[in-house]
């Protein structure tokens, strides 16, 4: 399961041009990643990348390469199986914060609440 993104995205500048940057560097970074796990049999499980308002990673453009990114995790086929984790915690009228049941307290990681949620809503038949 590749499940990773955030400090990517919020260590880089808040720019258009870096933020272009940083989405390309992580999708080729996971193609390639998905691509050699298939070539030793592994089954691939991409996770959306966690919202991240409200603390310091927060910034339009960074928030642009969040979306793109998990859309293309959803979306291009490239892994086995993916999962909207992102989507599980995110707040429903503001989804590029975590919800307040599920914030751990800066705004970046999940709390117990949020890590149960996340098992509860995962969709465990992609074992089978």
């Amino acid at each position: 399961m590749i499940f990773s993104g955030v400090n990517d995205i919020g260590g880089g500048p808040n720019t258009a041009s870096a933020q272009t940057t940083i989405g390309d560097n992580l999708i080729k970074a996971y193609t390639q990643i998905v691509t050699d796990a298939k070539k030793l049999g592994i089954v691939t499980i991409g996770g959306t990348i966690m919202a991240f308002g409200g603390n310091s990673y927060q910034g339009a453009e960074r928030e642009k390469t969040r979306k793109r990114v998990n859309k293309w995790i959803l979306e291009s086929g490239v892994y086995d199986h993916s999962v909207d984790m992102a989507g599980f915690l995110a707040n429903k009228s503001n989804p590029e914060v975590l919800d307040a049941r599920y914030n751990g307290g800066d705004g970046l990681h999940p709390n117990v609440a949020g890590y149960q949620a996340i098992a509860d809503q995962f969709p465990i038949e992609i074992f089978s």
